[in-house]
């Protein structure tokens, strides 16, 4: 009977035994003596201890977010560092150079305003231009370089100033022309 007293205090019987567990108690004096002990607390503190209340809980949560705050600073700096990674790989297999800053920052000048062309690289030279098959010949006769037509080899054209030799990869689409020096 004592299993059933402590289940009924938590509400964890059914109607029917409830009712029996009522009725009992009604009838024996020691089932009602020890029913009213459980209003009391479950574990008397130690001597000389007061009750916490909750502070091992708080101290847990307290870690807890901690903890969860420092994974999601770690998540966030990860995904980060993904994304600039990704970008730079991406710069380097559309522009043929890993600045991305660089290579945003050309691919926004040549787009959006009337800039022909934009050095991305030094070295080797990377320039981006207007997609305009002239302004190659045009770029290199400022220079001072001429095309050796016979050394053409698809989109590998050949300039030369008398003294030096520059074999540039041309390739275009809608958007731009890119200019990879070889």
């Amino acid at each position: 009977m004592r299993d059933l007293l402590a289940l009924c205090r938590e509400d964890l019987v059914s109607g029917e035994t409830r009712t029996f567990v009522k009725e009992h108690l009604a009838r024996c004096p020691a089932c009602r003596a020890e029913w009213e002990a459980l209003d009391g607390p479950a574990l008397p503190p130690l001597e000389g201890e007061e009750p916490e209340n909750g502070q091992p809980f708080r101290a847990f949560a307290a870690r807890w977010a901690r903890r969860r705050r420092a994974v999601a600073a770690a998540l966030a700096a990860l995904a980060l560092l993904a994304a600039l990674l990704g970008g730079c790989l991406a710069s380097y297999l559309v522009f043929d150079t890993p600045n991305l800053c660089a290579a945003a920052a050309g691919a926004a000048r040549v787009l959006w305003t009337d800039t022909e062309t934009v050095t991305l690289r030094q070295q080797p030279r990377v320039v981006l231009a207007k997609p305009d098959g002239s302004l190659l010949e045009t770029y290199m006769a400022e220079r001072g370089f001429t095309e050796l037509e016979e050394e053409r080899m698809g989109a590998l054209r050949v300039f030369t100033n008398g003294e030096t030799r520059e074999a540039v990869l041309c390739s275009q689409n809608r958007y731009w022309c890119l200019w990879s020096w070889r």
